[in-house]
Order: C-alpha cells, then structure tokens, then sequence
C-alpha cells in the first residue's frame, strides 16, 4: 500500500509538471517573439516535451521576456580555458624571472668570489710585505745595535791598548 501512495505522489508531481509545460506553452505563444528571436523560441519548443527541462524552460522564458523589453545585457562567459592559460604564463613569466634572478645571483657572486680571490692575493701579498718591512726594520735596529756594540768593542780595545801602553811605560 506505501507504494501505491508513492506512485500517486509521483504521478501528481508529473501532472503538474505537464500542466506548467502548457502554461510555458501558453506564455511562449502569447509573446509571439518567433519572428524576432527564432533561435530561442525553438530551444524553448525542444524543451517543452520533457518535464524535467523545467528550470530550464523558465530560465529561457525570463530571458527572452527580458530581451523582447530590450533591457538584456548578455552576461559575460569567462573562458576558463583562457583563464587557465593566463595563469600559467604568469607563473612560467614569474619562474623565467626567479630564474634570471639565479643567473644574476650567480653572476654576482661568482664576481664576488674572484673579487675576494683578489683581495685575498693582495691581502697575501700586503701581508708579505709589511711583513719584509719589518723585517728589514728589525734587520736595521739590529744592524744598528751590532754597529753600536762593535763601536762599544774598539772603545774597549782602545782603552785596553792605551791601559797596556800604560802598564809597559812604567
């Protein structure tokens, strides 16, 4: 018996489907837009045997009301296609930069790294030679004190000498 009444449900549903087709029927010859818009009141005939074309149907109708008043302004598609190619060059645009901007990275710090190979050379090579300064400093102070103590040296010989010469006379 549950199934009888689910039956009887449905076929009320159907009925009124069937009785909104024909007041689509109905609307669709009292606006008498075939001459004027042809593709669209055939789409709307097509639909008009199957009841689950409903929402459908009365989308079309409310658009084709709206374009027989001349206040229709057709929505704008967004081919998603498009969409997804633009955003794609985007991201291969943005990579192509982060990659010019290794390359010059790269290109920076390999100027760097030679840059500091240099500086290390002439680093080496300031050091080298601060390093032959004073030791030639340190080769004159010594120098200067071997000169000083030899100086020292005659002073004592001669004062050895006179003392000798001295020590003879008498």
């Amino acid at each position: 018996m549950a199934e009888k009444t689910i039956q009887r449900k449905d076929f009320e549903v159907y009925r009124q489907g069937l009785e909104r087709l024909g007041q689509f029927r109905e609307e669709l010859l009292a606006l008498n837009a075939g001459s004027e818009y042809p593709s669209e009141v055939v789409s709307i005939k097509s639909k008009l045997k199957h009841v689950s074309e409903i929402p459908n149907i009365e989308r079309e109708l409310k658009t084709l009301k709206v374009k027989i008043s001349g206040r229709y302004k057709p929505k704008r598609r967004v081919n998603r296609t498009n969409k997804k190619i633009e955003e794609l060059e985007k991201k291969i645009e943005v990579k192509s930069k982060g990659m010019k901007n290794v390359s010059a990275m790269k290109k920076e710090l390999e100027w760097k790294i030679k840059e500091a190979k240099s500086k290390r050379t002439r680093d080496v090579s300031a050091i080298k030679e601060d390093f032959e300064r004073s030791l030639e400093v340190e080769k004159f102070k010594k120098m200067k004190e071997v000169s000083a103590i030899k100086e020292e040296i005659e002073d004592i010989r001669d004062k050895l000498k006179s003392h000798q010469e001295e020590k003879m006379k008498f």
